[in-house]
């Protein structure tokens, strides 16, 4: 019986037997992790991929108005379009909720499939991320 083994989960860690890490067999667990990725990553972090990224952390101090919740929901769309092209979004909210502390939801559907799902994550100026 052959083992579908799409990725590797993020943060790498213990061991799967002769594989070493965890790795993910659920596209929705995947599609999460890259959405992660992308919001989380600056701008120029990524090499030979400058323009990568959604660099959420640069928005934390920044006055919340409707103007720059309009901004991030652009944002997040347009790396979506380009990074995540596999995926349709149906919906993206994004709030500040206290100080310095941003969250997000975005829910999709994969391409090619009856796959939907929800990703959701918090980012905030002691970086504590969840999904």
């Amino acid at each position: 019986m052959p083992i579908n083994r799409i990725t590797p989960i993020f943060p790498l860690e213990g061991q799967d037997g002769e594989y070493g890490y965890v790795y993910s067999d659920d596209l929705t667990t995947v599609v999460n992790q890259n959405l992660k990725n992308i919001l989380l990553t600056r701008r120029g972090e990524r090499i030979f991929l400058p323009g990568f990224g959604a660099g959420l952390q640069d928005f934390l101090f920044e006055m919340p108005t409707n103007m720059l919740l309009t901004k991030l929901k652009n944002v997040i769309s347009n790396q979506i379009r380009k990074f995540a092209t596999y995926i349709t979004v149906k919906d993206i909210q994004v709030s500040y909720s206290g100080e310095a502390t941003i969250e997000v939801s975005i829910k999709y559907n994969l391409n090619g499939n009856n796959i939907s799902g929800t990703f959701d994550t918090t980012i905030s100026n002691i970086l504590e991320h969840t999904a």
